[in-house]
């Protein structure tokens, strides 16, 4: 066994992470996320270290690619190959005396694979761009975001483009909401704050197509994995935010009121419940009736009745959490 194949089989993600002062560190059963040190960014999805193989990847296309422990302490030193060995051991605390250092074949082909893989799916600059722009200014700038509270604000990392150098800019005047998928920065949703442009909602990079998603679904993904059993199904993003107010944070939205194949194949892969919550117009009500036909028999399925004329976002919170408590079951 070479130097590099002990240090990769009994590296501690969590000592080398630490290590280097990684941010906002989440620990899941079979991952781990963070903010990327190499790059110093701040989205805490971007960074993702695999447990089952012991291997990391940066997803924002910044360039920093993936690697095991000794590839981390080289991007983050910036040493040699050798050095970053003795490095890693040194901070993992392991004995690689009498081990033989060589670079040859370090990564087995397995794993060569899953890095190419993971490589295939980062290349999404331009929602970073969008959403770390200088000229988007926290929420708490604008009075749209006004009834939620400010600890779901933070959750969701809601801001609000006020000023932009070009006055023709699509990002001036939009509520600017990231959209993650798959534990990446797809794109950014835009909610339009001035009354003059229709759709209200619109999305980038361009030719995103949101009906193929689900809102909040990397949250709820990882709730499910520590035991949730359901998922509240809503129509749109401040649906969302809504629930997480009263405690509840996992519910979905589908961008809508058409719940798409994609969604539909999404949701029935997780195998949990659902309960569906949309609006009270003839849209969100003939949602629920074409929910009820393709999730009855396959899925616990329960229906929440919200007061008459009322949608989610409409709702107090003791009317919300109230029309959730007493959902019924079709």
């Amino acid at each position: 066994m070479t130097a590099v194949e002990f240090i990769q089989e009994n590296t501690d993600p969590m000592v080398l992470l630490e290590h280097y002062n990684f941010r906002e560190i989440k620990q899941y059963e079979n991952e781990i996320r963070a903010c990327c040190e190499i790059h110093k960014g701040n989205n805490p999805n971007a960074f993702i270290w695999n447990k089952k193989n012991n291997l990391w990847f940066c997803y924002t296309g910044e360039n920093c690619g993936g690697g095991d422990a000794v590839e981390l302490v080289q991007k983050m030193e910036n040493i040699s190959f050798v050095s970053a060995v003795s490095k890693a051991a040194s901070i993992l605390h392991l004995d690689i005396e009498g081990l033989e250092v060589l670079q040859t074949d370090r990564i087995k082909r397995e794993q060569k694979a899953w890095l190419k893989k993971q490589a295939k799916t980062s290349r999404y600059k331009e929602p970073e761009k969008i959403y770390e722009s200088p000229y988007t200014a926290y929420y708490d700038n604008h009075p749209s975001f006004s009834r939620f509270d400010e600890e779901t604000l933070k959750f969701y990392d809601a801001k609000f483009c006020k000023l932009f150098p070009s006055e023709n800019s699509i990002l001036k005047n939009k509520l600017v909401i990231p959209l993650h998928f798959d534990h990446i920065l797809r794109g950014a949703a835009l909610r339009d704050t001035t009354g003059i442009f229709f759709p209200k909602w619109m999305y980038m990079p361009k030719g995103f197509k949101a009906s193929k998603y689900l809102y909040n679904i990397d949250r709820i993904t990882n709730l499910i994995e520590e035991g949730c059993e359901e998922i509240i199904l809503t129509e749109g993003i401040f649906d969302v935010w809504s629930f997480h107010d009263i405690g509840l944070d996992n519910a979905a939205a589908i961008f809508g009121s058409n719940l798409s194949q994609e969604q539909y194949d999404t949701l029935m892969k997780l195998n949990v419940g659902i309960t569906t919550c949309f609006d009270n117009d003839k849209a969100g009500q003939k949602c629920t009736l074409s929910a009820i036909k393709k999730f009855r028999n396959k899925t616990d399925l329960k229906v929440m009745e919200l007061p008459e004329g009322k949608d989610p976002g409409d709702c107090t919170k003791d009317e919300l959490l109230s029309a959730y408590l007493n959902r019924r079951r079709t």
